[in-house]
């Protein structure tokens, strides 16, 4: 986009002695960009700083990701699991488990349904506990999110994520205590960007009554 080079002229170092046209010098060109978008490093293809091996760029990077600045949020700072109610099945063995989730503050995830291909859906899955089966996770009606410099609706849950894990014990493998565990896979956004997409384990106690 850069047609005359002036783009590039200007953010050449004037020191540079590159291979290329100075107007060129970006074009082999490395560079970090942290997330607020500043340029925290840059090295040129040049006979003066040739560095085949990317020695300098490695260490460079290797020093951002130590500090805390630029460290990735956790999981837990995006969702954390607060519980679960019902959680007391009656003796026929059918009922239902409500698994609660609670979304930062100025986040949201995807819903269970994304209309963005490149999006990832949020999705619940129990493990295996020998006389328990559950069905289909009912997950709540999603909100329309529209992120700043689009005009796309995304499909997203903020604040609580109530989900309804359909419950059924079969009566010979009847017991009194269970323990469920569970994985739930979710991709997490602000205002601006969409982060990688994580899974937070939880456990789910409930007994027969």
């Amino acid at each position: 986009m850069d047609e005359d080079g002036a783009v590039a002229t200007r953010f050449a170092p004037p020191d540079a002695l590159p291979d290329l046209e100075r107007e060129e010098v970006m074009l082999a060109s490395n560079l970090i960009i942290d997330p607020n978008g500043n340029i925290q490093y840059m090295s040129l293809l040049n006979t003066q700083d040739f560095d085949a091996k990317l020695v300098a760029l490695r260490n460079k990077m290797d020093e951002l990701l130590q500090d805390d600045t630029y460290k990735q949020t956790s999981s837990a700072d995006f969702i954390k699991y607060k519980g679960s109610s019902s959680t007391n099945i009656e003796s026929d063995g059918q009922s239902a488990i409500t698994v609660s989730f609670q979304i930062k503050d100025g986040y949201h995830i995807q819903a269970n349904k994304v209309n963005d291909d490149s999006l990832v859906p949020v999705r619940l899955e129990m493990g295996t506990s020998e006389g328990v089966y559950y069905g289909q996770p009912i997950f709540p009606e999603w909100k329309e999110f529209k992120m700043e410099g689009t005009n796309d609706r995304l499909w997203v849950f903020d604040e609580m994520l109530d989900v309804k894990i359909p419950i059924k014990i079969t009566e010979e493998k009847l017991r009194r205590d269970y323990l469920l565990k569970g994985n739930l896979h979710y991709q997490a956004c602000d205002s601006w960007k969409c982060y990688f997409p994580r899974v937070l384990e939880f456990e789910v106690r409930f007994s027969i009554g």
